[in-house]
């Protein structure tokens, strides 16, 4: 049978995550026998155990190291009397210690350990490129780890020791961490219309991060700006539409002489009979404002006399009912004085005085008889 061949494990870049995690899978999937020879499958130690190449020890049977944690990068067995859990040297430094990253995913990746009782690789992460403040992530016992750091644009220091089976543990990789910054998503890596409400955090978009004249109507939702969002004095009149100020939005007694400008209030706008005498100033209307023939006898009260009228003495007056009061008068033409009660008459002229009786008999005349 032919070799089955392997897949490389591509670097980690932010736009290729769904290749790098094909890849291990197939790997991994190659080593279970899965798929490829099963000639190409890993072997475990287990494996060997059931066929009988490896025996646990005494040791190894009486304590957590029951499942056996070979020396997986070194071979030995109990023929030669070597007893892992009491070799207390201590193991090497890492080597080649190294870190990738993606969006919010760390890999990290070191040399196999070259020492005969390795157990595992302690895993250190910090903020900052101190040992002191870092943090023991977890532990490997292959040679690679995989930190799922749940953030992008971040940088984190790491720092690998390895542990051997007498729980002896050996030196840092070095003073100073190894430094892996988590990758950015740029706009080419999101499709269009993609991000939606429910990943924005509340208040996460500030003014700075919307462009002038981009927000548009159509996202403004109905009744969505209330009056805390609007600066004093921000609305100007080229704000507002002709004619929009409906009378529901002006106040009562909210309009004052200011606002008004001068001689702007024009006759439709005042209604029929809405001018009280309230409204009318005392001696306000002059002739001027009084049509020629307008005052009619509705219009007279009882009595029409001169401001200097004295009964029996000085000025003079009409009464309403007819009677009269003055100083001196002229007439031209005839002047007839009837009486109310018997219907007798006297008429004068400038030539002669007729005196009728009630039944309009002539009965005197005085000057031009002739007439």
């Amino acid at each position: 049978m032919s070799k089955t061949t392997v897949p490389a494990i591509p670097a980690v870049t932010p736009t290729n995550i769904q290749d790098v995690a094909a890849a291990v899978k197939n790997l991994l999937d190659i080593r279970e026998g899965l798929i490829g020879d099963p000639l190409d499958a890993n072997v475990t130690y287990r494996d060997l155990l059931d066929i009988g190449v490896v025996q646990l020890n005494a040791i190894a049977a009486n304590t957590a190291l029951a499942m056996l944690h070979p020396p997986v990068y070194s071979s030995w067995s109990e023929a030669d009397g070597y007893d892992p859990t009491q070799d207390f040297s201590p193991p090497q430094q890492p080597e080649n210690f190294i870190g990738t990253s993606g969006l919010a995913t760390v890999i990290l990746q070191w040399d196999n350990p070259r020492y005969r009782n390795h157990s595992y690789t302690e895993v250190w992460r910090s903020l900052t490129n101190s040992i002191g403040t870092a943090v023991l992530l977890g532990t490997s016992n292959t040679n690679f780890y995989t930190d799922s750091v749940g953030a992008t644009s971040k940088t984190y220091y790491y720092w690998i020791r390895f542990v051997s089976l007498a729980d002896v543990v050996g030196a840092y990789n070095g003073t100073n961490g190894v430094s892996v910054s988590t990758g950015t998503v740029g706009g080419s890596d999101l499709a269009d219309l993609i991000v939606t409400a429910g990943k924005l955090a509340d208040s996460s978009v500030t003014a700075t991060k919307i462009a002038n004249l981009a927000v548009g109507t159509a996202a403004i939702a109905s009744a969505a700006i209330t009056n805390a969002k609007l600066a004093n004095l921000a609305v100007d009149t080229a704000k507002i539409a002709d004619g929009s100020i409906v009378n529901a939005k002006i106040g009562d007694l909210a309009v004052t002489n200011a606002k008004i400008d001068n001689a702007s209030i024009t006759t439709a706008k005042i209604a029929d009979a809405a001018i009280t005498t309230a409204k009318i100033y005392d001696a306000a209307i002059t002739t001027a404002k009084i049509g020629d023939a307008q005052i009619t006898n509705a219009k007279i009260g009882g009595v029409i006399k001169s401001t200097d009228f004295a009964a029996g003495s000085a000025g003079w007056q009409i009464n309403k009912d007819g009677a009269a009061e003055f100083n001196n008068a002229t007439f031209r033409g005839t002047l007839s004085i009837k009486s109310g009660a018997s219907g007798a008459r006297m008429e004068t002229t400038n030539s002669v005085i007729k005196v009728f009786d009630s039944s309009g008999t002539l009965r005197v005349k005085l000057g031009d008889l002739s007439a």
